[in-house]
């Protein structure tokens, strides 16, 4: 920022963040002061800002909330720059909307104690462009505040900050350690609050499940089981086939008569000692947890599928069959082609068809349930039969940009396998968009994705199956795809063909 650029801004800072007089209709005039202000250049969010979920700012005695993003953060991380491109009113808060210089659009909202008010726009507004980016000066609030008489110490950003007389600044938690000082829990959890909608109450709701299931289910009282169970855990995630949402994982053996797992969002699972007990080789173990990690992490709130009407209310609503059916299906192969990755080229179908065959025996020995909201298990077993799916070990990736004239904007696709019945051909894929995808892109029935055109000049079509997905900025779906004609499965086998990928046509009304 240049010397009169700095003049001008502190000119028109102080007198702006004084007391206003109260005004019976908000004006945005003296906040587009700020926005130009602000777009005299890209502004980065400071180093060293921890990027919470939720933020405060002070004003008056008021602390005022503003979020933060998932993709903000990682945008930021990346280094990425921005600009407000306009800041919108509602009736209880504001939103701010930006753009980064590589055109991503996030918005931040500015949470009204009540409804917005003249010193919201004001006063809170510039604090909170002061706050998270490099834009003015620092802010003067300490980094943590302690409380002089309980002890505790909070972040400086907090919204519960000791009354003045009981403050004492420090510059980090360490420091404030240091002096004996204990952290707030409200501020320092024990657990990581990560920033998904509704994330606090369904990791709450989650430990009170594991823990009532502990009390059904007591832990295997043996170290070396455990460890192992946890072993195995943590290296299905080292290689789990897509992108982690950070859940903190507990891979647990319990106590029961029945050989099964279980899984509770935001990362617990558990599996039986009855389970443990008919293993006989890594492949089984480890295609069940898998399994049930893709659950935690298929199913993050709030599930977004192509058919609003028909979303589950996770983890609340056991009742729609369609998703667990299809959740299940999706989690098997996405344990499945975990094996493929974790073992290479050998019979990782087997291990997983092993297993499921041994819990069908057990489980489902001329079992009928009218009103079951998962598949069978021999339904989930037919699918591992190496005449209907063959995961890839080399698997194709591209990337797919659903609109004409905004390339930045792209999906990339990587095929794990694929499938055959009596008509039709499909691979499963999964989707994934960037953080520079502006728009969730509803992947309905039918889309088209375009072609694959081997080196030989075959051209093979890509659309989606039966369900679709809502696939938003960061995010990861998993697609069943028709795959050209049947006749076709066996002509692509991608350890030795060289693929090219073909754009759809965009003459069916796709948006540029």
């Amino acid at each position: 920022m240049t010397t009169r650029t700095s003049l001008l801004f502190l000119a028109v800072l102080v007198p702006l963040l004084g007391a206003l007089p109260a005004q019976a209709r908000v004006s945005d005039n003296q906040a587009k002061q700020f926005i130009e202000l602000f777009n005299e250049q890209p502004r980065a969010v400071r180093a060293g800002h921890e990027l919470l979920p939720v933020n405060y700012v002070e004003y008056e005695g008021d602390s005022y909330g503003f979020a933060v993003s998932r993709r903000l953060a990682r945008l930021a991380e990346a280094g990425e720059t921005f600009r407000i491109l306009r800041l919108n009113k509602k009736t209880q808060y504001l939103v701010i909307e930006l753009e980064s210089a590589t055109e991503a659009r996030v918005r931040i909202p500015i949470y009204s104690n009540d409804q917005v008010e003249q010193s919201l726009l004001d006063q809170v507004f510039p604090r909170v462009l002061q706050a998270l980016f490099d834009f003015g000066a620092e802010p003067r609030a300490p980094a943590v505040v302690g409380h002089r008489s309980s002890h505790l110490y909070h972040l400086g950003t907090c919204n519960h900050l000791p009354q003045e007389s009981l403050r004492v600044d420090f510059a980090s938690a360490s420091e404030a350690s240091a002096q004996g000082m204990k952290p707030c829990r409200a501020c320092y959890p024990h657990e990581v609050v990560l920033p998904y909608d509704h994330y606090t109450t369904t990791r709450a709701a989650a430990i009170e499940s594991a823990r009532l299931f502990e009390l059904a289910h007591p832990r295997v009282d043996d170290a070396a089981i455990q460890e192992q169970v946890q072993e195995a855990g943590e290296r299905v995630l080292e290689r789990f086939p897509i992108g982690l949402a950070g859940f903190e994982y507990r891979f647990t053996a319990v106590h029961s008569e029945l050989p099964n797992a279980y899984s509770f969002p935001t990362g617990f699972v558990y599996v039986t000692d009855a389970l443990l007990d008919i293993v006989e080789d890594p492949m089984e173990l480890e295609f069940v947890l898998a399994h049930e990690v893709a659950h935690c992490e298929l199913l993050l709130p709030p599930v977004r599928v192509s058919k609003p009407e028909e979303a589950p209310v996770y983890p609340y609503d056991f009742v729609r069959k369609w998703w667990f059916d299809r959740g299940e299906t999706v989690s098997d192969l996405l344990a499945v082609t975990y094996l493929n990755r974790r073992f290479g080229d050998v019979e990782v179908v087997a291990g997983a068809a092993s297993i499921l065959s041994k819990l069908q025996f057990f489980h489902e020995a001329g079992a009928i349930d009218e009103f079951r909201t998962h598949p069978s298990f021999a339904d989930r077993r037919a699918l591992f039969d190496m005449q209907k799916f063959e995961p890839f070990l080399m698997s194709p990736t591209f990337d797919w940009a659903p609109y004409l004239n905004r390339d930045q904007e792209t999906f990339v696709v990587e095929i794990l396998g694929r499938s055959v019945d009596e008509n039709n051909s499909y691979v499963f894929a999964t989707v994934e968009a960037s953080d520079l995808v502006n728009d969730p892109w509803d992947l309905r029935s039918n889309s088209t994705l375009g072609a694959l055109v081997s080196d030989s000049g075959l051209r093979v079509s890509l659309s989606v199956d039966e369900y679709g997905a809502i696939i938003g900025p960061g995010e990861t779906a998993l697609l069943k795809l028709r795959f050209g004609a049947r006749d076709d499965f066996a002509k692509f086998d991608p350890s030795s063909t060289t693929f090219a990928y073909e754009k759809p046509n965009y003459s069916d009304g796709v948006p540029e």
